[in-house]
């Protein structure tokens, strides 16, 4: 690990446990603190820090994270605001709606803009679209994407919901994605609530790790999921059922995955010394980001499917990279949602647009089955953090 990244793990712990950061050292890069911070998410936390390092941050670097410190703490007021103004508008027109991810999480830290979002994520019914739709309508969202999972809308300039009608996705992790099929028989009203819900807490860090299982296995998913972990545990973790979780995250495939993530987070930011694993998980996540690098998803697609018998299998690569999985292809055409059964025919004008207009695009795409030293790799990480249900 380089100086710049050990130094910038110790600046995201000083800011979440509220401790006196250490002292820089001697001829550290702090534009490449700035830039592992906002690589990763965590610009707002680690600018409560800055300001205590010793000696002094460059004045142009620390006014860079005042600059974006302030900002996030803007933008999590309006999305305070606006989300306030959303349970309203839902409980006024009596549809269900549960909180999710971030907007829980967020008031376990110290101060929520420590933990920024980029989107407001709720769970809804997805019979309850088209009100939903109108609703959206009226308070000013004027941009909407589908998937196969949820409705993203949009207003600008960076007030995002995503409307979630299922929690997984089906082809990442099938079991995970069958436990939480039906995930409103396993939530509960808020008390004085009619139609806001909530997970317990048990299936919220069930969900975490599983959430967090996605973007590990597709690339990356960061430092600031490590903060969740270790937030959430430091507040719960001792009225938790372990028994439950335990056994929920072995039915899911997720066992060792979860054990691997916590003992890194309490690695990082507790008193834990790591596993057998940290090391190999550390560079990992310093090296992706929050969403891992383009070079790593590519490689990432082979390594989950293109992989048998310890060797690359081309046939595959070619498969996946020209008949992309259903939910892919509606984030390339939107439209498709509406019309799922024409999806051949949507596979067959994709093939002739990249013909004719991305061939290098498609050449770039298939090279990556040459660096077959590198997909099994990563195959092989995925293997050893636990991660064989992709």
């Amino acid at each position: 690990m380089s100086t710049e990244s050990r130094y910038f793990l110790s600046l995201v712990r000083s800011a979440l446990c509220d401790e006196a950061p250490e002292n820089a050292p001697q001829g550290v890069n702090f534009n490449t603190i700035l830039k592992l911070s906002y690589y990763h998410n965590l610009i707002e936390l680690v600018s409560y820090a800055i300001p205590k390092v010793v000696p002094c941050v460059p004045e142009e670097i620390a006014s860079s994270f005042d600059r974006l410190k302030r900002a996030g703490i803007a933008r999590e007021v309006n999305q305070d605001i606006e989300l306030e103004l959303l349970l309203t508008k839902f409980r006024e027109a009596k549809i269900d709606i549960m909180l999710l991810k971030g907007t829980i999480i967020k008031h376990l830290y110290r101060l929520p803009d420590m933990r920024s979002m980029c989107d407001l994520d709720m769970l809804i019914k997805y019979e309850d679209l088209d009100k939903i739709d109108a609703l959206m309508r009226e308070l000013g969202y004027i941009e909407r994407v589908d998937s196969d999972h949820d409705v993203s809308y949009r207003k600008p300039p960076y007030l995002n919901i995503e409307l979630h009608y299922s929690i997984t996705q089906a082809d990442f992790g099938k079991r995970a994605h069958e436990y939480f099929k039906d995930a409103w028989s396993l939530a509960k009203l808020r008390e004085g609530e009619e139609c806001v819900y909530e997970q317990s807490r048990e299936d919220f860090y069930v969900h975490h790790i599983d959430h967090m299982s996605k973007h590990y296995a597709t690339g990356g998913c960061g430092v600031r999921p490590f903060c969740d972990i270790y937030i959430y545990l430091e507040k719960y973790g001792k009225e938790l059922d372990w028994s439950y979780i335990n056994a929920t995250l072995e039915k899911i495939g997720l066992y060792k995955f979860g054990e691997h993530m916590k003992s890194l987070a309490y690695k990082w930011f507790g008193d834990g010394a790591g596993d057998e694993m940290s090391e190999q998980i550390e560079g990992y996540i310093l090296s992706g980001g929050s969403f891992g690098t383009k070079e790593r998803g590519a490689l990432s697609i082979i390594a989950r499917k293109g992989t048998k018998n310890k060797r690359v299998s081309r046939f595959k690569l070619i498969w996946y990279k020209l008949f992309l999985p259903y939910r892919h292809m509606c984030v390339v055409y939107p439209s498709l949602k509406k019309v799922p059964f024409l999806l051949p025919f949507y596979w067959v004008h994709r093939i002739f647009r990249t013909l004719l207009f991305r061939r290098g695009r498609l050449k770039e795409n298939l090279q990556v089955g040459e660096r077959e030293g590198a997909v099994m790799e990563l195959a092989n990480h995925l293997e050893s953090v636990g991660l064989t249900d992709f």
